[in-house]
């Protein structure tokens, strides 16, 4: 009696190619799924940055307002008191 070698059984050529196939297309994805992550931490970290200097362009203009609120109200103190003597 004659055993067939699974070697060269078509079906089971055909198995072995889907089975690296299906090995190969994991890999592939978790490739992309790094690929897909690293993108995302990296729009994430450049998002932080981004905020990190609106917050300090906001705290900037803050200090600017109120500077400038001081110095107006010190002249508008000025001129009262340069109205209040003529």
């Amino acid at each position: 009696m004659l055993v067939s070698c699974p070697f060269k059984d078509p079906a089971s050529i055909e198995r072995a190619t889907s089975s690296n196939d299906v090995s190969k297309k994991r890999y592939v994805e978790m490739l992309e799924l790094d690929n897909v992550e690293h993108t995302y931490l990296s729009f994430v970290d450049c998002q932080s940055r981004a905020f990190q200097e609106l917050r300090a362009a906001m705290k900037s203009v803050k200090n600017k307002v109120l500077k400038t609120k001081r110095s107006y109200s010190e002249d508008f103190k000025y001129f009262g008191v340069e109205l209040s003597n003529v």
